[in-house]
């Protein structure tokens, strides 16, 4: 067996160096550890590295999809018995732009489909 392993071991080594370079540029952190400075445009230019993003995206997900119930942990769509009067009432008066009409003929849409009642 010790002669199979000694065979083996100049891939398994090479092998191990790949990995170990894959987590490196996992890891790799471009400004090195920074804290905030208190300048909004300084902050929001900081280079972050994969592993941050990583751990922002994990924790964000947790909280997108923290109202799992039986049916499984999917976000809810709902439109509460609103009617498609309403939904344009609530677009006209939030003052929202609506590049176009999009917005209103979507609804228009979903009146005619029967999505939402008249």
């Amino acid at each position: 067996a010790s002669r199979d392993l000694t065979k083996a071991s100049p891939d398994l080594t090479i092998s191990f160096a790949k990995l170990n370079r894959l987590f490196n540029i996992g890891a790799y952190n471009p400004g090195g550890a920074q804290g905030l400075t208190g300048d909004a445009t300084t902050d929001r230019n900081r280079q972050e590295g994969f592993l941050y993003w990583l751990a922002w995206a994990s924790t964000n997900g947790n909280s997108l999809f923290s109202t799992a119930d039986a049916s499984g942990p999917l976000r809810r769509v709902t439109f509460g018995g609103l009617g498609c009067d309403t939904l344009k009432l609530g677009l006209a008066t939030t003052g929202a732009p609506d590049p176009g009409g999009l917005l209103g003929t979507t609804i228009d849409t979903l009146g005619q489909a029967g999505v939402c009642t008249p």
